[in-house]
């Protein structure tokens, strides 16, 4: 009986593990005094609303920089907040990342995406392990507390050496930080400001478009700064995707606005003719619509 009770767990367990979301922090080789950044993702995560972990690092061989809010928390353009708290003596990250509370009542989201990134300073040669701790990722499926996601946890390496950069090939994508459409427009031309993005090389390229499908590096519509409108075909209850790329040719998660768009069409209600002389210039008055005629002289 109790063989099979220990089998019955060790079925639950990995199959509980097999199903679980996964949180991944990127490795990395670079140079001894050059600054660098890692990415935080989230995969295979269901009605996600808050992140809560430690990153542990060796203090004797890179410290911390700055983070950043990535794209996956921000979905639906819901307020977030990003905390954290550096023990630069032990290495030790701590960090609180959730989404606001819409009404008191918690909001998730689904599927895989960039979490956060990390900075840090690499201080001598060596290798660095970026280990998390006291993790755990929230859900809002009850709609209070925090129910418990469960999660794998993998931790990455950071390999230092000095002289030339040693990096492999640059996998990093970049990360949308900002961006701010009108929720209604009266024009098939619609305003964009604050579009902006950061990469650990530099950000060479910007999109925006329609299609929630990432674009390839190479495709038409890319530009070398940020665009400040777009024009839509047609009006509507319309979504904005917007995307930057890099020089290595990493395309960003998408970041997205929804705006409705309203054109206003003019209505002839009525129209009289009343002279039937051919040779007549004929005028629509705005006032009220009606035909009025002007003699050629």
């Amino acid at each position: 009986m109790v063989k099979s009770l220990s089998i019955l767990l060790c079925f639950l367990f990995s199959y509980s593990l097999a199903n679980a979301a996964d949180v991944g922090i990127s490795s990395a080789t670079v140079s001894q005094g050059v600054p660098f950044t890692v990415t935080i993702s989230a995969s295979n995560v269901s009605d996600l609303f808050s992140a809560n972990f430690d990153l542990s690092y060796n203090p004797s061989l890179v410290s911390f920089v700055s983070s950043s809010k990535g794209t996956f928390l921000e979905q639906g353009g819901v307020t977030t907040y990003l905390l954290t708290s550096n023990n630069s003596s032990t290495g030790r990250l701590m960090v609180g990342y959730s989404r606001q509370a819409v009404g008191g009542v918690p909001t998730g989201v689904s599927g895989n995406g960039t979490l956060m990134t990390v900075t840090f300073n690499a201080l001598a040669n060596g290798s660095a392990s970026l280990a998390f701790l006291n993790n755990s990722l929230c859900s809002a499926v009850s709609g209070t507390g925090c129910d418990v996601v469960v999660t794998n946890w993998s931790g990455g390496t950071i390999t230092i050496g000095s002289g030339q950069q040693v990096s492999t090939a640059d996998t990093t994508a970049p990360v949308v930080t900002g961006i701010t459409v009108p929720a209604t427009a009266s024009s098939l031309t619609v305003n964009i400001s604050g579009f902006t993005a950061t990469d650990a090389t530099g950000v060479t390229g910007y999109m925006v478009n329609e299609s929630s499908t990432a674009p390839s590096s190479g495709a038409t519509g890319w530009s070398s700064t940020a665009p400040t409108t777009y024009t839509f075909a047609t009006a509507g209850s319309k979504t904005l995707y917007t995307w930057a790329k890099d020089a290595a040719g990493n395309v960003s998660a998408s970041v997205s606005r929804s705006v409705t768009v309203t054109t206003q069409a003019v209505t002839v209600t009525s129209a009289t003719n009343t002279n039937a002389t051919t040779n007549l210039n004929q005028e629509i008055t705005p006032a009220n619509c009606q035909y009025s005629n002007k003699a050629v002289g």
